[in-house]
């Protein structure tokens, strides 16, 4: 079996390897899974680069989310059977021919569902789902501001939100992620520059009622955005994609009745797993019914997963499947 390696810490994809690893016998609880495909999430290259929160021994293989079908499981794991599509949500591992994962972290998927959507509609989909659902408590009518709008969790949330019967206004950096994040439903775009401004976000919105802001960015754009919230407005920070984490000021958050919180997807897999699978469901639905489409912007088979990578560096935008 082969799957990509890190032994040393590095934010040079070329470094890592695809190469053979010895298969382990399964472990109570656990399936074995011949992976189809994995998407490529902007904690992949922080785990890889020793700058996430968590990280696991050497060697590693990466890779939090992916999809394909059950090929062995332990004789305790009841609730699954051998040829099952699966989506596997994981905190690593996924970038391999095959993984050996604990049975509660796999979700089946319908069979016709193609195995890269489903890829794509892994980690990213569900952190927007529960950032909009379970933090933010969106309801229908009500206005988001996207930060980041053009990658994958914010065309997630873009998507989502417009699912689920809100405005959405995408905040973007070029015209390329505008016109992908019109494709995605939103009903208005605003452009930001690299070096941020003063007012940036409030000018260009004027008046606009802002219920709600979900920032995967941080840094400058997330304090302008905090700025820009409507009195009673929820700010939900999903990660710091700028590799600056903002300082927030208080003060707005007191004048206005700001509520900021945080979402981290893996704590719910944690600590709520029937959570994880009623919204599992309720993303498949909106799939379903069309209000929710990854944006496959490249796809790489696995040898050639350090394109991948520097394919995601660059862009920035939309999803990157590795095929297996």
């Amino acid at each position: 079996m082969k799957a990509v390696t890190v032994r040393a810490f590095s934010d040079n994809s070329s470094d890592h390897q695809f190469e053979e690893q010895q298969l382990t016998p399964l472990q109570q609880g656990q399936v074995r899974i011949a992976m189809k495909a994995t998407s490529v999430n902007y904690p992949d290259l922080l785990m890889m680069s020793g700058q996430y929160q968590s990280i696991p021994e050497f060697p590693f293989t990466p890779g939090m989310d992916g999809t394909g079908v059950i090929a062995e499981l332990s004789a305790d794991v009841k609730h699954l059977k051998v040829g099952d599509h699966i989506l596997v949500n994981t905190e690593h591992g996924c970038y391999a021919q095959q993984l050996q994962v604990d049975a509660t972290k796999c979700l089946i998927i319908p069979e016709d569902l193609p195995f890269a959507d489903a890829a794509a509609l892994g980690l990213v989909y569900q952190t927007a789902y529960f950032a909009l659902v379970h933090r933010a408590d969106l309801k229908a009518g009500e206005t988001v501001l996207v930060n980041g709008a053009g990658g994958g969790i914010g065309m997630a949330t873009v998507q989502i939100a417009k699912g689920l019967g809100a405005k959405v206004i995408a905040v973007v950096r070029n015209q390329a992620q505008a016109d992908l994040v019109q494709q995605s439903g939103a009903d208005q775009v605003i452009f930001v520059a690299e070096n941020i401004s003063k007012n940036c976000i409030r000018d260009q919105l004027k008046n606009t009622q802002i219920d709600i802001l979900i920032d995967p960015v941080g840094g400058a754009l997330f304090d302008e955005s905090l700025r820009a919230l409507s009195w009673c407005g929820r700010a939900v920070i999903v990660g710091f994609a700028s590799g600056q984490i903002p300082v927030i000021k208080a003060n707005y958050v007191l004048l206005k009745n700001i509520t900021v919180t945080g979402v981290q997807w893996t704590s719910y897999q944690k600590f709520k797993p029937e959570l994880v699978q009623q919204v599992h469901e309720h993303i498949i639905e909106l799939y379903r019914a069309g209000h929710v489409q990854p944006l496959i912007c490249g796809r790489y088979p696995i040898q050639d997963f350090a394109q991948a990578l520097e394919q995601f560096k660059l862009n920035k935008q939309g999803k990157i499947i590795i095929e297996i």
